[in-house]
């Protein structure tokens, strides 16, 4: 068992990530698979922005440079918006995050909730599927009246 082990590259289009877990460890009969747990990473968006991914566990494939997250699963970006998850797969070279299963997303202004999710173009683009409701979260009333003085 490994302990506190990190991963550092680029992706596709040369941006950033770091990977870090509390602890790690391999079977030697699966040379390319290493188990995680206490996983954060942190991976660089455009225009200086990035979203930091912490999950309780993991398998990372070191061949393909896919990390598969299980359980509490969060997604914040520094661009405002949290993400749920239970499961998720990170394209740590392509800069990409899939699910499969339910996901509810949330910023200022509304929460997102569907059945899979994927977010890929450095974050750009969020495309969700399966049962997917949008609850639209209008401005507080003091903060409409300040703006229309």
């Amino acid at each position: 068992m490994m302990q506190s082990p990190r991963l550092s590259g680029f992706t596709n289009e040369n941006r950033r990530y770091d990977l870090t877990a509390q602890a790690a460890g391999q079977d030697l009969a699966k040379p390319d698979f290493v188990e995680l747990q206490g996983i954060r990473a942190t991976m660089e968006l455009q225009d200086d922005a990035s979203v930091e991914t912490t999950a309780r566990n993991g398998l990372y494939n070191t061949k393909t440079e896919l990390l598969t997250l299980s359980k509490d699963i969060v997604v914040k970006s520094t661009n405002g918006y949290e993400a749920f998850l239970s499961e998720a797969v990170l394209d740590m070279r392509a800069g990409k995050i899939v699910s499969d299963k339910p996901v509810l997303v949330k910023t200022s202004t509304l929460n997102i909730n569907a059945n899979g999710v994927e977010v890929s173009d450095r974050g750009n683009f969020l495309r969700f599927e399966r049962g997917v409701t949008v609850l639209l979260l209008p401005d507080a009333p003091a903060r409409y009246e300040a703006r229309s003085q």
